[in-house]
């Protein structure tokens, strides 16, 4: 049985194959951007997804992925850009979005707003999605202990 890195390994040079033979096309600059997040390798992931943003314009799921690893790059300003670009065109659903600008804030210091976007995340989850409820009533709980007392919102 082959194993999952195995997979990836197979799959970026089949990927960056097809990224070089259509630069202007974001689908595989995609594919390979979550391939190479997935594999650990966070720069050539953001290097990936900014090429599939600037050959795409803005979808949604990429700005939210590249909002992801640049907040694990360490550069939570641009991470708040490029979720705050995913959320103008109104995405569906909604709560993985508020779910990443919510951490995103919270790591600027901003608890107060992102303890609002987890609460309007956690309300409007689906029932079915556990582990998406797991890890905003988590955060919902990290925040309400880091901004004691009034509310700034």
């Amino acid at each position: 049985q082959m194993c999952i890195r195995d997979r990836f390994e197979r799959a970026i040079p089949l990927l960056e194959a097809a990224a070089a033979q259509e630069p202007g096309r974001p689908e595989a600059h995609s594919m390979l951007g979550e391939v190479l997040f997935l594999s650990g390798d966070l720069e050539g992931a953001a290097r990936s997804l900014y090429l599939a943003v600037d050959a795409g314009g803005d979808d949604p799921l990429v700005l939210n992925n590249l909002a992801w690893i640049e907040l694990q790059r360490g550069r939570a300003p641009e991470a708040l850009g490029l979720i705050e670009r995913a959320l103008e065109s109104n995405p569906v659903p909604l709560y993985p979005y508020l779910d990443t600008r919510a951490r995103v804030l919270k790591v600027l210091g901003r608890n107060g707003e992102a303890l609002q976007d987890a609460l309007t995340a956690r309300k409007i989850v689906p029932e079915h999605d556990t582990r998406m409820i797991s890890q905003l009533e988590d955060l919902i709980r990290e925040l309400e202990k880091e901004a004691p007392g009034p509310r700034s919102y």
